[in-house]
């Protein structure tokens, strides 16, 4: 097995990194809470705009608070004690007659990122909630890879650091890929070509707090990104001179099940550049003391949460925790198959013209959902993702796609694209190839041992395109 000497150094310097400046934790989780139209940051009380995924407390809801979230009496997490709120939009596909369907979530984990050099970091305090990222953003504005670090200059401008804590990656293809790699959605065929194992959607939430505010009315404002997105210093010590755990969440998705169908995969905001991702977090574990405790001791770097004493772990229960649906939301359907995106959201890239109407819901309404969803057999999930490490993307590995195509402007350019002869008549639901399988996906692996042996494991993984 040959292998690159810039990739085998690469993974030297993962290991010793890893060893000698930053403890972890990989909070998996072991179900899902539910996927539904609900904000409590951004629209408490009220229907959200687009549909988000969620993990975490089961007091989740349109109205909830850290204060509810910590009286939950379960949770998705395998950390008991963690009640938080961990949602972020879902991947979706979109078939070319408008039919939607939610992409096979395979996995969702929140890494806190620990101890970096020289820094005291506090735990979320009670109350405390961000966000990272913009749903009306359609576009990544800075150079395509991003540059060597160190950056400086605009690079490190806090709109340059937010628009680069998003990542998009290829798991299982032929180039390893590490973490925020790529901060665009890649195209249908080149997803389905270059991630058979998947594909993993990463964001990365700011690091930086002013120390006084929980939630200001955008929040966003009370915390600034590190100057190096994952690592490195807070660029504004003196305004935000509060160390927090770096949040990271990855969640991996099927991009597999829909190869032999004409469409376009896009993010829940009706956005198929990616650009629009982001996540939300609302703290909720049951104590900050317990938490504080944690940041201060808990500081393997196997990133395992069975090294750390201070956990009570329930690796079953998470299976069936679920918040309340809200009867408003009762029949909304996010899942699909479905007449257009929930909240009849308009597909919009860049200013241009949206899908064709969806398919009216006669045309497939003697359907059953399983019909639409279709598992793809893939190799196991790697145990854990070291990518993260160096928080940078390799330069000499640039990202070879950019943005998907636009969809067709017009209803009758979408239909002379799926080979209809009239934009009356819906397109077929089913390609004239055969199903995909039916056959189970692989499930992530448990993480664990020590970080030289899973650099070992990773090298070893290469060729699979898991992340280095």
């Amino acid at each position: 097995m040959a292998f690159t000497l810039a990739g085998c150094v690469r993974l030297f310097l993962l290991a010793v990194l890893l060893q000698t400046t930053s403890a972890f934790w990989r909070m998996k989780t072991n179900g899902t809470l539910g996927i539904a139209r609900i904000d409590p940051i951004v629209a408490p009380g009220k229907v959200n705009s687009h549909v988000h995924i969620v993990h975490g407390g089961r007091n989740f809801g349109m109205n909830a608070t850290s204060d509810t979230l910590k009286r939950s009496n379960c949770t998705s997490a395998d950390v008991t004690q963690d009640n938080s709120g961990y949602w972020t939009p879902t991947l979706m596909f979109q078939f070319t007659n408008g039919t939607v369907v939610t992409a096979e979530k395979m996995s969702f984990v929140a890494y806190y990122f620990l101890n970096w050099p020289g820094q005291n970091m506090t735990a979320f305090p009670d109350g405390f909630r961000m966000l990272s990222g913009n749903p009306m953003r359609r576009t990544f504005d800075y150079p395509i890879p991003d540059p060597p670090r160190p950056w400086t200059g605009r690079d490190v401008t806090q709109d340059a650091l937010a628009q680069k804590a998003l990542g998009f990656n290829c798991l299982g293809g032929p180039q390893a890929e590490a973490s925020l790699y790529r901060h665009f959605l890649p195209s249908k065929g080149y997803l389905e070509t270059n991630c058979p194992a998947g594909l993993r959607i990463e964001v990365m939430f700011p690091s930086c707090w002013n120390g006084k505010d929980l939630d200001p009315p955008d929040h966003k404002s009370h915390v600034q990104f590190l100057d190096q997105v994952i690592a490195g210093e807070c660029p504004d010590p003196e305004n935000f001179p509060v160390r927090l755990p770096g949040l990271f969440y990855e969640s991996t998705f099927n991009v597999s099940a829909y190869k032999d169908y004409e469409g376009q995969y896009m993010i829940s905001t009706a956005d198929p550049t990616g650009c629009s991702n982001h996540g939300d977090f609302m703290m909720g574990w049951t104590s900050v003391d317990l938490l504080q405790n944690a940041v201060n001791t808990c500081l393997n770097s196997s990133g395992n949460i069975e090294d750390c004493p201070v956990f009570d772990i329930d690796y079953d229960s998470p299976k069936d925790c679920a918040f309340d649906m809200p009867a408003i939301l009762a029949n909304d359907n996010p899942q699909g198959p479905r007449q257009g995106l929930p909240g009849n959201l308009q597909v919009v890239y860049n200013g241009t013209s949206p899908m064709p109407t969806a398919t009216p819901p006669s045309a497939y309404s003697s359907l059953d959902a399983k019909d639409f969803k279709t598992p793809v057999t893939t190799a196991p999930l790697p145990d854990f993702s070291v990518g993260y490490s160096l928080g940078f993307s390799d330069a000499s590995n640039p990202p070879t796609t950019t943005p998907a195509a636009a969809p067709p402007a017009t209803a009758a350019a979408a239909a002379a694209a799926s080979g209809t002869t009239s934009s009356s008549t819906p397109a077929p639901l089913r390609s004239s190839s055969p199903a995909p399988s039916t056959a189970s996906a692989g499930k992530g692996q448990e993480g664990g041992g020590e970080v030289v042996a899973a650099s070992r494991r990773h090298l070893a993984q290469h060729r699979r395109g898991v992340h280095l």
